[in-house]
């Protein structure tokens, strides 16, 4: 028999959050991440946290759980993709002014080793490559503990007025 599991988390109303990041800077917006003032829905449901960020760079932490897999006891595609579209975005998101947000353009992502629960926590990196006033385009990788690369990205970003 197949056992039922329920699980259950909190977080920020998204429209609240979307209001407080407009009058934030990338930069404060990580901070307020960092503290927990801000969870947003993507984020609680995955289970990943800010650890650390820079000026266009970010790393992020997550712990795999059997609510990201598929049948096969293998972290599904899209919370990888998902994870590796956060790094790339923010990791843009920390190099831009209040008032000023981004969306992902693109983002072409590779698999390159299966995510189970034995991989253990998994470490997201996000850089920006090439910046620039409309458009910018980043790098996202997630590795094990041992430093493995398990997925990598790249990705566009528009830079857009919000607010």
């Amino acid at each position: 028999m197949i056992e039922r599991i329920t699980r259950t988390y909190e977080y920020d109303d998204p429209n609240g959050i979307a209001e407080q990041v407009a009058e934030m800077s990338g930069a404060e917006m990580c901070e307020a991440w960092m503290r927990g003032d801000g969870v947003s829905p993507v984020t609680a449901t995955l289970g990943y946290d800010i650890v650390s960020y820079g000026d266009g760079e970010i790393e992020l932490l997550c712990e795999p759980g059997s609510h990201q897999f598929n049948p096969y006891g293998i972290m599904h595609g899209g919370p990888i993709a998902t994870l590796l579209d956060t790094a790339a975005g923010v990791a843009v998101h920390t190099t831009l002014p209040k008032g000023t947000g981004y969306t992902t353009l693109d983002l072409i992502s590779h698999y390159l080793r299966p995510i189970t629960l034995d991989t253990g926590p998994l470490t997201v990196r996000g850089r920006v490559t090439s910046g620039g006033r409309r458009v910018a385009v980043s790098e996202a990788e997630i590795t094990n503990a041992d430093g493995k690369k398990l997925a990598t990205a790249t990705s566009t970003c528009l830079i857009l007025a919000i607010g």
